[in-house]
């Protein structure tokens, strides 16, 4: 009976992520649960790859097709109490309605992982990113520059204006002056890198930095 060959499991070692939150943590969340499914081979079951038994006569269903049927049963609720676990409170609303796995995980992917949702982690990724005073300007201006070419690659174009705020907002404290002095609306991305080049040389030569 191939279709029963799985295992199930209640150990902590495979539990030993966090819940899904919703689309700040949904890729982390989804490979990890993935990588728990496919060891215990549950993850077929969810992709659909493996489907309920059919009896070869249904008006004469066997003795051991019955049990094929129940032990697939089984299978397909513990593959759905093994998502529904590893699911916060708010996600858990979007699969109170079915105890299918797969209907489940499809669910918490389009509600969480579509484009809206990896839209929103590189939007979060561009706020809250920081230069890191040991590495050069041009390395974390081009980290952020292809945070904006991922967004764009899902149909969301963001203006200079708006990357500039971004990029400013990442900057130093004791760039602040610089800051202060760039018209966002009217500058363009490649100049302003062209002035922190030029200020973080100063600054490593320990010279005044914007004047």
């Amino acid at each position: 009976m191939t279709t029963l060959d799985y295992q199930w499991s209640s150990r902590s070692a495979f539990g030993a992520f966090n819940k899904l939150k919703g689309t700040e943590n949904y890729y982390q969340w989804s490979k990890r649960i993935i990588d728990t499914l496919e060891v215990l081979n549950q993850y077929e079951v969810v992709t659909g790859a493996v489907t309920v038994p059919r009896p070869a006569n249904p008006d004469n269903v066997t003795t051991t097709e019955k049990v094929e049927l129940k032990l697939w049963k089984q299978r397909v609720h513990r593959a759905y109490i093994k998502i529904s676990l590893r699911v916060d409170n708010v996600p858990m609303e979007a699969i109170m309605d079915t105890s299918n796995p797969k209907e489940a995980f499809d669910h918490l992917k389009d509600q969480y992982g579509g484009k809206s949702g990896e839209m929103s982690i590189l939007i979060t990724a561009l706020a809250t990113a920081r230069l890191d005073p040991s590495k050069r300007i041009e390395e974390h201006y081009n980290k952020m520059l292809a945070l904006r070419m991922e967004l764009s690659k899902l149909g969301s174009t963001m203006a200079n204006e708006a990357f500039l705020t971004y990029l400013l907002a990442s900057l130093l404290e004791k760039d602040d002056i610089f800051v202060s002095s760039v018209n966002i609306t009217t500058e363009m991305p490649a100049s302003v890198l062209t002035h922190l080049k030029v200020i973080k040389q100063r600054q490593a030569a320990d010279q005044p930095e914007w004047h």
